[in-house]
């Protein structure tokens, strides 16, 4: 049995606010610039691998999935890796997230950043044609969501039409996918369903997503929707008055979260916390016809007629939904293992071992190598000392108690030092005399003897930097991110030496 205490980095539960982004047009991958950028970049990741395999599309047998900061090209019919699509050099990106097909185009959040537009025409070639950054929406994207011709771009700060970048709805926190009702866009805030035009409230719900016109329905049923709750989520048929169809018999409870709702071969479909579980609509009734168990199901979409592609904390795979003649249904037919969210990490001075909750992961920073250490019975507890403050020969630096922000003691002064838009702060450690804090967006490095800002360099890393271990030869720091992605990060100029 695994016996776990978990480091005292502070988890994130959201992303903070806009900083580093792209530029505007661009027709392939490029480095994008960063706001507040203090100078020359100093620092560059030398070595990335893993990440959490977040969202996915299908289209015309080809698998869109996102997994870190980049794109995976997949074939539907097996799992087969095809190619990659990179949003920006490791280091200037965010999290992929939410994917849109539409037509030749596919369509990509990069979390909080951007919203990048692929072409399809190739399937599996896709091609960057168009990044529309954070600063020029206004709002941090969060989802996507298509009504009639157009796309909506939808997260905090309200919801943007991409076609035109008008702000269509304007909120204090995070708006939801936007679907018509009776001929007004409506959007969700928390559980809460409004009317986009007059903010006027219609009715509970956390997200809603328009029953497609071939699938068998209730008189009525216009849309499934989730409502969220601390512990469950709420799931069922609602009408385009925003009521739900049948409170007892077309709502369903469900523990945990659900991450995403489906339709496909007559049934409404839902990734959730424990896995992936299907219903067919009877009346006013939703009845259950299927149940696949898996660790954080994310997504999903239907591969073809008898195969699901399924996303998570347990990576990827392709599942048999029925029997086919030869072999049994629900089964996992292919799967490809990947970090899941990490919740806590150590490190031996080259190598790291990090948990998501349900395995351990190793990472060796030489050679970039990760996998599943199976069988560990160790204590998951750090590197030897708390993660929150740091000190170097010139003095030390505390991460406030809040995370939003530290303080550096030297022997001449004191100084407060906070990120733009305040992310949490996790952790902190002491690089040649420099100290390295691991945030939401990813690595700030500061220079306490720096005359004015001790801002070395910024790197926007895919999910909130949870742990930091200094390389031995002081060159640099190998991180971990909350969203399952390793690497190493280097001080430019700096030599490393060989390992012995």
């Amino acid at each position: 049995m695994v016996c776990l205490r978990a480091m005292r980095c502070v988890r994130a539960r959201a992303i903070a606010a806009v900083a580093a982004v792209f530029a505007a047009e661009l027709s392939g991958c490029a480095t994008p610039p960063r706001a507040d950028e203090p100078g020359a970049a100093s620092l560059r990741v030398v070595r990335q691998a893993g990440g959490l395999n977040r969202n996915l599309a299908v289209v015309d047998g080809t698998w869109y999935q996102t997994r870190g900061d980049e794109l995976l090209v997949l074939d539907a019919a097996d799992g087969r890796e095809i190619t990659r699509v990179r949003f920006g050099e490791p280091g200037r990106a965010g999290q992929a997230t939410d994917v849109l097909a539409d037509g030749d185009r596919l369509h990509i959040v990069l979390l909080d950043d951007a919203v990048v537009s692929l072409d399809i025409t190739s399937p599996q070639a896709p091609a960057v044609v168009r990044v529309i950054e954070a600063r020029s929406l206004d709002i941090l994207p969060r989802t996507l969501s298509r009504v009639g011709d157009d796309i909506y771009a939808s997260g905090d700060g309200g919801v943007v039409r991409l076609s035109d970048g008008r702000r269509m709805y304007a909120a204090a926190g995070e708006a939801g996918p936007v679907v018509e009702a009776h001929g007004t866009l409506v959007t969700a805030l928390g559980r809460r369903v409004y009317r986009m035009d007059d903010a006027s409230y219609l009715g509970s719900a956390s997200t809603l997503h328009p029953l497609p016109d071939d699938l068998p329905r209730s008189p009525g049923a216009m849309f499934a929707f989730t409502r969220r709750g601390d512990d469950a989520t709420g799931l069922g048929l609602m009408t385009a008055d925003i009521r739900e169809v049948n409170a007892n018999t077309a709502t369903v409870r469900l523990e945990g979260e659900v991450h995403a709702v489906a339709f496909g071969e007559g049934l409404v479909w839902a990734a959730m916390d424990d896995g992936v579980r299907a219903w067919r609509i009877d009346g006013d009734a939703l009845i259950e016809t299927q149940r696949f168990d898996m660790t954080g199901a994310r997504d999903l979409a239907i591969a073809d007629g008898n195969r699901l592609a399924v996303c998570g904390e347990f990576g990827r795979g392709i599942v048999r939904i029925a029997d086919d003649g030869r072999n049994p249904g629900g089964m996992m037919i292919h799967e490809v293992e990947a970090p899941g969210r990490i919740v806590a990490a150590q490190a031996d001075g080259r190598s790291i071992l990090a948990f998501d909750g349900r395995r351990h992961w190793l990472y060796d920073t030489w050679t970039n190598e990760l996998r599943i250490e199976r069988g560990v019975s160790v204590v998951v507890t750090g590197d030897g000392g708390p993660d929150d403050h740091a000190a170097t020969l010139a003095g030390s630096a505390r991460i406030d108690e809040d995370g939003r922000g530290m303080t550096i003691t030297t022997r001449q002064e004191q100084l407060s030092h906070t990120e733009p838009q305040r992310p949490r702060m996790h952790c902190i450690v002491a690089v040649a005399g420099r100290y390295w804090v691991g945030h939401d967006r990813g690595i700030t490095v500061l220079d306490p003897g720096k005359s004015g800002a001790p801002v070395v360099d910024r790197l926007r890393l895919p999910g909130a930097v949870i742990f930091l271990m200094p390389l031995p030869d002081g060159t640099g720091a190998a991180f971990v991110t909350e969203a399952g992605v390793f690497g190493v990060v280097e001080s430019t100029g700096l030599s490393r030496s060989s390992p012995k």
